[in-house]
Parts: C-alpha cells; structure tokens; sequence
C-alpha cells in the first residue's frame, strides 16, 4: 500500500499493480502502457524505507537525467545488498549457481574491462562485465540495463575468447559498450534510438577503431565457422 501512496503522489492518474515475487535474479522490474503501471518486487521490499519506494516509483514513472537515475539505483542497491540474506540462490536443474564469469580459456575479461574504463572513462563506468554462457554468430556484445537497481551488464560473445582474436577488438566491443553508460538512448518519433550521432562521434574516438572494425568484417565469420567445426568433432 505504501509503495502504491508513492505512486499515485508522483503520478495521480496511473493505474498501478503491484506484485511481490521471491525472485533470486530481478529484484526490481516494471512495465509501463499508457497509464498502467506493472510493477514486480522480491519480498523484501515490503519493508522498505520511504526513500527507497521512492526512488523505485520515480524509476519507474518518469524520465529522469542519468545522475538522478544512478543516485537512485545506488539507493535501491543499497538497499539489496542489506538484504541479500533474503534472496534465495538462483540454480539450475543440476543445483549449480548460475554464473559465466570474467576469465576466459585466453582473455579475462575483468583484466581488459578495467583497462578500457581507466584509458577512455576516467575509472568512472560502473558495471558489470561476463562472457556469454555459449558463442553465437549474431551478437558479438550486449548491454543490458538491470530493472532491480543493481549493476548494468555487458556480455561479450563468448567466441571471441580465441587467440586469433587481437587484443584491440575486444578493447573495441567493451569501449563500445560501455558507451552506453554515457550516452543516453535518444527518443525520436516514438523510436528509442540506441546508436545516436553523438554515440557514433564517441564511438570513432577509440584509438584503434579502424583496425577493429576492420578486423571484424573479415575475421569473425570465418572464425565462428571454424568454432562450429571444432565443436561437431568433439
């Protein structure tokens, strides 16, 4: 009931839901059509100080400037890590915690994140950073906004962590991902636009940029072929 107070103070004439889970990965997660809200919340939760359902409807209703969106993701996460005892492990059906890691057969990930971060970012991006569970052909990185007040995600194609990869093209992916920690996604015409000019112009100041780009238009489909034969053999 608190939580729905806080929603209706901000947003008067929404229309919220809002369910309690015992969810061990999404702590916070919302959807949003017209004037409805949805919102789903661990358990924990429901004995949240004002502040914290605060920021969590503020999340959620309005378009905020990233300072005041990481303030309040810092709040929220917080709040998470007082009560991580509440959350129950997330497993699979072999019982194993479901985690990729940093530390690849050839490259570590959290090695060369913290490189790029310090080169180009001043040490300020703060995310978290994984291979993918299997290589694919289609994505060769991904960022993903976390919806619980923790930490943003890049995943990097696990296919990548192959000695024929040169160093400079995976500084190249994880600077290109982390961009998105500093460039907003634009809205244009009812459109969420990921890649915008000013995103673009950033993107080209990555000192070997040319090289990586080149590198990947003749390399990585030769390369995923060659992963598909070696995997059928095994």
């Amino acid at each position: 009931m608190r939580l729905h107070a806080c929603l209706h103070q901000i947003a008067p004439d929404c229309e919220a839901r809002v369910t309690y889970t015992d969810n061990s990965h999404t702590m916070v997660s919302y959807r949003r059509s017209g004037r409805r809200i949805e919102l789903r919340l661990h358990h924990m939760f429901q004995d949240a100080p004002e502040d914290v359902l605060e920021a969590i409807a503020r999340n959620s209703i309005q378009r905020l400037t990233l300072d005041t969106r990481r303030r309040f993701n810092s709040l929220i996460r917080s709040y998470i890590h007082r009560n991580k005892d509440k959350i129950k492990p997330s497993t699979r059906n072999n019982g194993q915690h479901l985690t990729y890691g940093t530390v690849g057969r050839v490259y570590d990930l959290a090695k060369l994140g913290a490189q790029v971060n310090s080169d180009y970012f001043s040490d300020q991006v703060d995310v978290d950073i994984t291979w993918s569970r299997r290589p694919n052909k289609r994505f060769m990185g991904t960022w993903r906004q976390a919806s619980n007040g923790g930490r943003n995600l890049i995943t990097i194609n696990r296919l990548l962590d192959d000695e024929r990869v040169p160093p400079c093209y995976l500084q190249y992916l994880v600077y290109h991902e982390m961009l998105h920690e500093v460039v907003p996604d634009e809205k244009r015409n009812g459109h969420t636009i990921k890649h915008s000019r000013r995103y673009r112009e950033m993107e080209r100041q990555f000192t070997r940029y040319q090289d990586a780009v080149e590198w990947a238009k003749h390399n990585v489909e030769r390369l995923y072929r060659s992963q598909v034969r070696r995997r059928s053999v095994i």
